[in-house]
């Protein structure tokens, strides 16, 4: 009686065991996925902060572009 109970209980026991390890793997790669997600999105964002400073910064601004196209607007009407 009790060899039965003991072939039993560790059935029980190994098949417990198995269901644990997938659920750990499961949440592990549930973790892993919401890292990779969370490191692709902050690498996103600061790779669109770095294009647009970068892309402000060496364009002029409208107003100053518009001064210039004042200026060369008259200097052409007034040479000709």
């Amino acid at each position: 009686m009790h060899t039965a109970c003991w072939g039993s209980c560790a059935s029980n026991l190994t098949s417990s065991w198995f269901v644990f390890r997938n659920q750990l793997e499961t949440k592990g790669a549930h973790a892993m996925k919401s890292l990779l997600w969370y490191a692709g999105a902050l690498s996103a964002t600061a790779a669109f902060l770095l294009i647009r400073s970068v892309r402000l910064r060496n364009h002029p601004p409208v107003v100053e572009l518009a001064h210039k196209l004042e200026a060369a607007w008259a200097d052409h009407h007034t040479v000709a």
